[in-house]
């Protein structure tokens, strides 16, 4: 490994501690009145002989009552299972990679889904297992983009940097693939694709399309600033951004079924400000973040709706 990469690799592996200390998910026990706790799982494929291993981030229960909404999200994005674990969600995540294959990658995240609804885990009587959502970053999102159609309880997806239209051949299909919008979909993107340089201008916005042509709830949230990396090694305060509108679109479509907590979601997901800083002000410039909510917002540019309330 080169000089560089070790750097950079060692610089995400302080980020992603100091990011896991805020949240209060450095081991497997929790203090008294920290908020989350984490451990090690280990569960079955669906379809091989062999185990997958991943990290179960759980909530306060004494904060948090009844069943919980699970998230099962890609390990390069353990800072968001802590996160949400902070809020009330209980979160799995599981390494996904293409190393092996596009139905090897599906696989893990299948598997991970199955065992969320498994009951098999100490945790069971505190999941939900009609509320799962997925979280997927790089070519996690065309992964979970095929496992967000298959129902088994998922009824929300984020994915960061691409909302695909399209994915690989699969489970013995030939050619690419058209992705089928199943549920509700957010993506928040990067300006500045894969750290090229220059400022991506190309239409960022195919799944976007094509979530809001089958009237399937979605939105593109492009942030100004942000790299391909910044998703997995971003700074706090770029982190919290992402969180906000994470866990606001989990909050609207796996929360509460009450109306005025999903109206109060919505109105967060549009607020002008996010973490103190107005939402313009985060906005790309170069590509345009839009919106669809159903009877709600129908919205191609979001600059041009800030302020709207639902």
């Amino acid at each position: 490994m080169t000089s560089a990469r070790l750097k950079s690799a060692l610089s995400r592996s302080v980020i992603l501690v100091l990011l896991l200390s805020l949240y209060g998910c450095t081991g497997h026990k929790t203090a008294p009145g920290s908020a989350a706790a984490s451990r090690n799982v280990s569960f079955p494929s669906v379809a091989h002989n062999g185990r997958i291993s991943g990290q179960i981030f759980l909530p306060d229960f004494r904060r948090y009552h009844g069943k919980r909404p699970t998230v099962v999200v890609q390990s390069d994005q353990a800072w968001a299972a802590a996160a949400l674990a902070t809020r009330g969600y209980i979160g799995i995540t599981v390494g996904i990679s293409l190393t092996a294959g596009f139905d090897r990658a599906i696989d893990v995240a299948r598997s991970a889904v199955a065992y969320v609804r498994s009951g098999a885990d100490a945790a069971r009587a505190r999941i939900d297992r009609s509320r799962i959502g997925l979280v997927a970053w790089s070519v996690g999102s065309g992964v979970m983009a095929v496992v967000q159609r298959e129902g088994h309880g998922v009824g929300a997806m984020v994915v960061l940097d691409d909302l695909v239209n399209g994915v690989p051949s699969h489970d013995g299909l030939p050619g690419r693939q058209p992705v089928v919008p199943k549920v509700p979909a957010l993506a928040v993107a990067s300006e500045d694709e894969y750290g090229a340089g220059g400022r991506s201008r190309v239409d960022r916005k195919p799944g976007f399309h094509l979530w809001r042509a089958r009237k399937k709830p979605t939105m593109e949230v492009v942030l100004a600033g942000f790299q391909h990396s910044t998703f997995a090694s971003g700074s706090p305060a770029q982190l919290r951004e992402v969180e906000h509108f994470m866990r606001a679109w989990f909050d609207r479509y796996l929360g509460a079924k009450r109306a005025a907590t999903q109206r109060s979601a919505t109105r967060r997901l549009l607020a002008p400000t996010v973490s103190g800083s107005p939402l313009g002000a985060l906005l790309s410039h170069d590509a345009r973040s839009a919106a669809f909510l159903p009877g709600r917002l129908d919205c191609e540019d979001l600059r041009t709706c800030l302020g709207r309330r639902p």
